[in-house]
């Protein structure tokens, strides 16, 4: 167990932190992720970084969380200063995060800007994540690395050289970043050119990987330090998707889709538990619902294990009674399902292939056995989208409600406005103006937001504007957040910027295919030309 000394005033207790000699080191790094403790420490990321690093001898690495707005972030491990490590790494869950990162940077007295740094005794800074594989562009002037792939790929290989050279001697170099540069799914900026492709780097066998066993766990602290999911046992059995969504930025770039074998999960969550300080595993994966073993899963860990459960999302096309069962006796009590849209003409669309007499069996199957609210995520400002489409979520959540969820708050409603990614077949087409989103928006407050059993939660238009410009933009970006920062990070910064900027041209502009884009940089498994053809058939049926 450790106390960390030092966070946002708060002393917190943890089990498994890792701690080393940090004069020992050979190689100190500093794994930063760019928002609060709560949302760090609920990132598999996080933990798979740091066990990665950690494991390795001759390496220390130790976490910073952002401690809030100028204030200098610290190690939880021993509350040292960023300027002490040889390497920074961000990894970025959330485009929302970017300008924390400057932040970050700035309060730690460390230069934002890459040609800044050149030259000078600093450290390495890089960053990895689905928002650098997304697009790696915005970052291009900030760091001095960029991962391109998965972390148990590319994190050994650029330790090993990181090791091999005389860091003392080499650190921040060119000679060094060229080494580092030869690597498949390492992106070094100074030395990108134009027409440069970097390939996205995979794991191709989950069971042959390391996995963090030994997840650092929140024992004692103030309740809005308490990760997402409380104290529980992360457990990835998937990565990437099986299906081919048009919308979804998973589908497209974590292909192919693969699965851990039920013999690894359950050595896994056996040995997981004894560190995990609770009997509460959550279950990851972008279809868990596709998972072939899923009931023998189900069933040793509830029946045999007698472990609590957490499902975050499924399909509701494969909900089963069994299924369903299984998840109910681990105490969920909520299932979560996104049909993404109320209407079947868009359902084409977007490519999600469910039916809606299978939603409906699968809210049947959920009250029949037993669960006490629903969860389901919508999205609004679809290309080709009409207001009869936003009146018929209101009609669905009518018959949801009818089929049994009628108590208070019973049915959970999120409405998110959707938000043209990068590699999907989507990505040429522009983001619904913030007037036609708002007025959809409003409708559905006025017909569902007052209804008592239903709970409507809606991101902020204004913030998808954000995320939108944060996906598809290009260098100017970089200036974008350090004047975003300077003028306090708040969403009102973002407007300030944006208008002087004209950024929002970014988010509504409809792109010609045959247009060069700043994330071509990134070479993903799916091809463009597969993108371009889902591009016309999406554009035969608005």
């Amino acid at each position: 167990m450790s106390s960390s000394p030092l966070l946002h005033k708060v002393s917190l207790l943890e089990a498994n932190v890792i701690k080393k000699n940090f004069r020992k080191a050979r190689l100190r790094v500093a794994l930063c992720y760019p928002n609060v403790y709560r949302v760090g420490m609920s990132s598999l990321a996080v933990h798979i970084i740091y066990n990665i690093l950690n494991s390795i001898e001759g390496v220390l690495c130790e976490r910073f969380f952002f401690l809030g707005r100028d204030v200098e972030p610290l190690s939880l491990e021993e509350s040292r200063r960023l300027i002490e490590f040889d390497v920074i790494l961000f990894t970025i869950s959330y485009e929302i995060d970017l300008v924390n990162v400057i932040n970050m940077l700035k309060s730690a007295n460390i230069p934002i800007l890459r040609k800044d740094r050149e030259g000078k005794d600093y450290p390495i800074i890089g960053a990895g994540g689905i928002v650098v594989m997304e697009n790696p562009r915005i970052l291009e002037e900030i760091m001095d690395i960029l991962f391109i792939g998965d972390a148990e790929v590319l994190l050994p290989k650029f330790i090993d050289i990181m090791l091999s050279l005389d860091f003392s001697t080499y650190r921040n170099t060119p000679r060094l970043l060229s080494e580092l540069a030869h690597l498949d799914g390492i992106c070094v900026p100074m030395l990108l050119k134009n027409y440069d492709k970097v390939k996205c780097v995979f794991v191709n066998d989950l069971d042959k990987v390391p996995y963090p066993v030994r997840q650092v766990v929140l024992l004692e602290g103030p309740k809005d330090f308490t990760p997402i999911y409380g104290r529980s046992f992360l457990m990835e059995i998937s990565r990437g998707c099986p299906y081919w969504c048009r919308f979804c930025l998973l589908s497209y770039i974590y292909k192919p889709c693969r699965m851990r074998s039920i013999s690894v999960v359950k050595s896994i969550v056996d040995r997981g538990l004894r560190y995990a300080k609770s009997d509460k595993v959550v279950l990851i994966s972008s279809a868990i619902g596709n998972y072939p073993y899923l009931i023998d899963l189900l069933s040793w860990l509830v029946e045999e294990k007698g472990v609590k459960l957490s499902i975050p999302s499924m399909r509701i096309d494969k909900l089963t009674y069994e299924i369903a069962d299984l998840i109910h006796k681990g105490g969920q009590r909520t299932m979560t399902f996104a049909p993404e849209t109320a209407s079947e003409r868009l359902m084409e669309i977007i490519g999600k292939g469910i039916s809606f007499d299978e939603l409906f069996n699968g809210i049947k199957v959920c009250r029949e056995v037993g669960f006490n609210n629903i969860k389901l995520y919508f999205m609004v400002g679809l290309p080709g989208e009409r207001m009869s489409d936003i009146r018929a979520i209101v009609d669905l959540i009518r018959e949801v409600i009818n089929a049994g969820f009628k108590t208070r708050e019973s049915v959970r409603v999120a409405i998110t406005p959707f938000i043209p990614k990068p590699h999907t077949p989507f990505q040429w087409l522009p983001m619904e103006r913030l007037k036609v989103l708002k007025d959809k928006i409003r409708l559905l407050r006025k017909e569902i937001g007052t209804d008592s059993r239903v709970r409507l939660t809606v991101y902020n238009p204004y913030e998808a504007l954000i995320q939108a410009i944060l996906s598809k933009g290009d260098r100017r970006l970089c200036e974008a957040l350090i004047k975003v920062d300077l003028l306090g990070g708040s969403i009102r910064a973002w407007r300030t910027v944006i208008q002087e900027m004209k950024l929002d041209g970014i988010a509504y502009k409809h792109i010609s295919p045959d247009e060069e884009l700043p994330w071509d940089l990134v070479e993903t498994n799916v091809p463009k030309s597969l993108l371009k053809s889902q591009y016309e058939v999406i554009s035969s049926l608005i």
